[in-house]
């Protein structure tokens, strides 16, 4: 079995940014929450700037930076590194220090404390062949390091407060053929491998934890963060939320965590946004949908993993044309809207919780 293609199905189904726009008046809770306590409040932008070509990955990293990179198999993706401001600190192309690449694609993008860059790859050469790396630049773009993956693919990676390497992804040496794999490992930065955990036998043969849809979910991307002493993984193939210490033990597995978002019940859920604060809360944007009619949709905040939630009150006249991106440790949610097919508007707003 080979790895499998540099854009893979579960990528080619899940479009490469929600639609996003802008802010307007009165203060309003999100539609369809099942609790009336309102413990999250978004206020009116106090900073706004544009952003060039935001079609593709942009995520916030909680060293303070915000991240993009294209998806898909390119020959020589980009990746731009901005602060929450706007202003550039790095752009540089993966590819471009690697020899014999006919494709790359860029599966996740992290910033260490240090300031050094952590790209989660897989190449196609100009022969044929896959392969699987982590790749680490400083800021200037100067390759520094690569850590062949093979027979592991990642698919997300996040860094610990030691800047360890933690990946999610799948053995595709084993996968189809048993369960008795992991589908997380712990990598020091220099890429030894620490601990492995999370079975896949852990979850229904059926479903795969890292599709896109999965039960009761009708599009979702995949998240992993490392948030304090804590390392969160949302698998949306099997609608499930699991909490692991960074020793590797699993502490939480929650099945099924947002069917308590809207007053109707969960009908067909799409996640636009899924963001990890800490205190084990969880700030979600999903939609509610059942035959085809929007029953529900906002931001929601868990301060217990899905056991409850309450809606988030915003000044959004149209929470549609909103995609949060995350939430600055200074408490400021980060929002993008889209003006065009090659620019876009970063809002960032103040948030109450």
């Amino acid at each position: 079995m080979e790895p499998r293609g540099t854009q893979s199905w579960r990528e080619k189904r899940w479009p490469a940014v929600p639609l996003a726009v802008l802010l307007l008046t009165l203060l309003v809770p999100s539609q369809g929450a099942q609790t009336s306590r309102d413990a999250m409040t978004i206020y009116p932008a106090r900073r706004t700037h544009l952003i060039d070509q935001p079609l593709g990955k942009l995520k916030w990293d909680k060293n303070g930076y915000l991240i993009h990179y294209q998806r898909g198999a390119h020959p020589q993706p980009l990746i731009g590194l901005y602060t929450a401001d706007g202003e550039v600190v790095s752009q540089l192309s993966p590819a471009s220090h690697l020899t014999g690449v006919r494709r790359m694609t860029i599966k996740d993008v992290a910033v260490t404390k240090s300031g050094a860059l952590v790209v989660a790859a897989v190449v196609r050469s100009t022969n044929g062949a896959l392969a699987s790396a982590l790749l680490e630049f400083d800021m200037k773009g100067v390759l520094r390091r690569v850590i062949k993956m093979d027979p592991f693919t990642p698919d997300r990676i996040a860094l610990d407060a030691d800047d360890n390497i933690w990946i999610l992804g799948y053995d595709w040496q084993r996968l189809g053929k048993n369960d008795d794999w992991a589908l997380v490992r712990k990598l020091s930065l220099d890429g030894r491998v620490l601990t492995s955990t999370l079975v896949r036998s852990a979850f229904p043969k059926e479903g795969d934890p890292l599709d896109v849809s999965g039960p009761g979910i009708g599009a979702s991307d995949k998240y992993f963060e490392s948030v304090g002493d804590k390392v969160y993984a949302w698998l949306p193939g099997v609608n499930h939320l699991v909490v692991l210490a960074l020793d590797g033990r699993v502490l939480r597995s929650v099945n099924r965590p947002f069917d308590g978002l809207f007053e109707k019940g969960a009908q067909f859920l799409e996640i636009h946004a899924l963001v990890f604060l800490p205190g084990d809360r969880v700030v979600v944007q999903a939609a509610n949908l059942g035959r085809g009619i929007v029953l529900g949709y906002g931001w929601f905040l868990s301060t217990d993993l899905g056991r409850t939630w309450s809606s988030v009150r915003h000044r959004f006249d149209d929470p549609w044309a909103y995609s949060l991106i995350g939430v600055t440790r200074s408490k400021e949610a980060i929002f993008l809207r889209l003006v065009g097919p090659d620019a876009g508007i970063l809002e960032l707003c103040p948030v109450a919780f």
